[in-house]
């Protein structure tokens, strides 16, 4: 496979060379299945529009009688939505005077006062901080950076699937570890899995789609027993809902990062609100920093420049995280309590329903139904409500469903709809395809 520089409206990108065949098809990753240049273009926008369907969804069919949008329970989002401080700055941003700062210009390249709020925030340097639009294109920046045909991928199953598949896209093995029957990441069977070809290691921490964390004895072992067996694997744990954690023996992979290759991912879009903003950002060692920024814009160190450039972001969005991080934490403080409530609501639901569950360190819920999952989820897609089938995260979980919470109302009207449930409840007869990647 081979890898070339091309420069892209004045940035530059790491692309891969696509190899066709006699017919002038496209073929990836060497597999046999051929795509036209239509079809390609269809999958490339598919994969660039990630959550273009989950946000279409409230318009589709279905939903209640007086044709309001659905109780999204479906996609982990904050009901709350931004703080009032980023809801102000982003608002401000919007409405600044087309001059220098208005919306007609590019944002500021160098985005220092992003790079300083991010690590004044985790108490780090600047050049550890990787903003991204949203944690997706850090995970795809992972994956072109330090992937390529012959590495492997190394996961749990289940998880969220969205870094493996862009480690699919750029060639690399992907072998994955089921979980547990306790429902927790095997850590032991991940780290005996550890070889000279294995070039990064995911964990999700607390997982998707169970809810679980990682304790923190368990992650030290982990750690050590995996760079002992290959000091060069890059370890990227993903804490898109490490903010809803309530399990003291949780710990942020920041604690670690003097201590081996590791890549700690977060995000803005669930506990603060800013899903439809696209906001996200990794942590990392100086080196790793470096040649992920670098990949994805070049450095301007050699310039005389401390940033590197960065018009991947919007500036309403990083208006809205700066001012996220610089709240204070009350906002935080809010989602958490409601989070709690909702979930104890969702519990005693459960428990009615003769239902077993995993108690969740997020903002979400996987509940064994007893009967397939998909139709749990067609009959409350019926009556309005949007949740995510277990069927669509792995075999094992065929007859469960994933709710996230949502406002004190919503809570009420879902547990109120399961307890209507019988086995002669009508349930939706085309239920659109809700899951993505692990949402």
């Amino acid at each position: 496979m081979k890898y070339y520089w091309i420069k892209l409206d004045s940035c530059w990108s790491l692309s891969r060379t696509l190899m066709r065949d006699r017919n002038d098809d496209i073929m990836i990753d060497n597999k046999s299945e051929n795509l036209s240049r239509r079809e390609l273009i269809r999958e490339g926008l598919v994969l660039a529009g990630g959550l273009v369907l989950a946000g279409s969804l409230s318009s589709c069919g279905g939903g209640n009688k007086k044709g309001e949008e659905f109780i999204r329970l479906a996609f982990n989002e904050n009901p709350l939505g931004p703080c009032p401080k980023a809801r102000e700055a982003m608002e401000a941003e919007r409405n600044k005077p087309r001059t220098l700062t208005g919306l007609n210009r590019y944002p500021d390249f160098l985005q220092g006062d992003l790079f300083k709020a991010i690590a004044e925030f985790h108490n780090l340097a600047p050049e550890n901080v990787v903003p991204g639009c949203g944690s997706s294109e850090i995970f795809n920046i992972i994956a072109s950076c330090f992937l390529t045909a012959g590495d492997v991928f190394l996961t749990a199953v289940p998880t969220f699937r969205l870094p493996s598949e862009y480690a699919g896209l750029w060639g690399a093995e992907i072998k994955e570890v089921e979980n547990r029957n306790d429902h927790g990441i095997d850590l032991d069977a991940l780290a005996s899995e550890v070889n000279q070809a294995t070039r990064v290691i995911f964990l999700c921490n607390p997982n998707n789609p169970t809810g679980l964390v990682i304790k923190k004895n368990d992650l030290e072992n982990f750690l050590a027993s995996a760079w002992q067996k290959n000091p060069e694997t890059i370890i990227v744990i993903d804490e898109a809902y490490g903010h809803y954690v309530e399990d003291p023996d949780f710990v942020s992979g920041r604690d670690y990062l003097g201590e081996g290759p590791l890549v700690v991912v977060r995000t803005f879009s669930h506990a603060y609100g800013l899903a439809g903003a696209r906001a996200g950002y990794a942590l990392a060692p100086l080196e790793l920093a470096d040649l992920m920024g670098g990949l994805r814009t070049p450095s301007l160190s050699e310039m005389g420049f401390h940033w590197k450039l960065g018009a991947n972001y919007n500036r309403i969005a990083w208006a809205a995280a700066i001012a996220s991080l610089k709240e204070g934490g009350e906002h935080l403080n809010r989602t958490r309590e409601l989070n709690q409530k909702i979930k104890t609501v969702y519990y005693q639901a459960f428990s009615e329903m003769g239902w077993e569950y995993i108690p969740s360190e997020t903002n979400f819920i996987l509940a064994n139904t007893g009967i397939p999952g998909d139709r749990i989820q067609a009959y409350l897609y019926k009556n309005g409500i949007q949740v995510q089938s277990g069927n669509a995260f792995h075999s094992r979980y065929a007859n469960w469903i994933r709710a996230s919470t949502g406002t004190e109302e919503e809570g009420r009207i879902f547990a109120e709809a399961l307890g209507k449930y019988s086995a002669d409840s009508p349930v939706a007869d085309n239920v659109p395809r809700l899951y993505w990647w692990g949402y």
